[in-house]
């Protein structure tokens, strides 16, 4: 574990605050900035199921064996990069942006179908491009992203990350 820490910056984030309803981001947010303590994003969360869609004479297929947090950004999260296809461009409506190791692990490739389950809501869509994904940047990272229309009548909640150089933040 030592090892770990040593290759880290000085400067980064030890602590993750998550499930932050929407009604608290702001007083979240104020606090932070009262106490001086940076924060990346606040990232909305919400549970998604996934299922790849058949092509043309495939069978349909079970669902992707797990759930993931997916959040929703117009914007390529720090310690992201594309690696196929195209991030979202301006009010894009469609397409998913998947981490590179779940395109292998579930053999997912860039036009493939797929049907979003999340709430009460299901959404027909395709991946879009996929990222590399620095998961040693102790940022909040995610496996699935979508543009913000997709998600938009999501019920969400928050998770940022911050350093603290303090033991405990009251």
């Amino acid at each position: 574990m030592s090892t770990w820490e040593s290759t880290l910056p000085p400067d980064s984030p030890n602590n993750f605050l998550i499930n932050i309803s929407k009604s608290d981001l702001n007083s979240i947010s104020s606090f932070l900035e009262e106490n001086k303590i940076e924060e990346s994003t606040f990232y909305p969360i919400t549970n998604t199921v996934i299922f790849k869609l058949p092509k043309e004479g495939e069978e349909m297929s079970k669902p992707i064996d797990r759930n993931f947090n997916a959040t929703w950004s117009s914007e390529l999260p720090l310690g992201n990069t594309v690696i196929s296809g195209e991030w979202f461009k301006g009010n894009s409506s469609d397409g998913l942006s998947i981490s590179n190791d779940i395109a292998a692990r579930y053999g997912l490739e860039i036009g493939d179908p797929v049907k979003v389950f999340f709430a009460d809501q299901e959404i027909d869509t395709y991946i879009q491009n996929t990222r590399e994904v620095n998961w040693d940047n102790f940022s909040p990272n995610f496996f699935v992203i979508g543009p913000p229309e997709i998600f938009k009548k999501s019920q969400a909640t928050y998770i940022t990350s911050l350093q603290s150089r303090k033991k405990k933040i009251r």
